[in-house]
């Protein structure tokens, strides 16, 4: 990451040490943008946050996702865990495990747990 606004790469590790990399795509919404690193084809991940200058809120952490390791080239941001803040410091790697985030802040019919509800390959047809 970017300091809190932005992402630049994402990887997903596997348990068996295999490392895939992830897309990301920048939502712009109406009242606020998000930040979606998920992977669309294979159902690997899906892990959303708001972003903004000195923050990132969580609001989807994919089933099965262990922990999120942040490499922070920018600014010092602080994550919003469910449990407390979690600050990033510049130039250092932040390991966010999946209990720092629980439940889900909102439904999104494009994909949930990196897996497309509209894709081919999930309809019966």
């Amino acid at each position: 990451m970017t300091g809190g606004l932005g992402v630049c790469e994402a990887y997903f590790k596997a348990q068996d040490g295999s490392v895939a990399p992830i897309q990301i795509k920048v939502h712009t919404g109406m009242f606020q943008n998000s930040v979606i690193v998920a992977d669309w084809m294979r159902g690997l991940c899906d892990w959303r946050i708001f972003p903004s200058v000195f923050s990132v809120q969580p609001y989807h952490w994919s089933d099965g996702l262990k922990a999120v390791h942040i490499e922070n080239v920018g600014e010092p941001f602080v994550f919003k865990g469910s449990c407390g803040d979690i600050v990033c410091k510049s130039g250092e790697v932040t390991v966010v495990k999946e209990e720092d985030f629980v439940g889900e802040g909102l439904f999104s019919p494009d994909t949930v747990n990196g897996k497309c509800l509209f894709s081919a390959e999930d309809l019966d047809l």
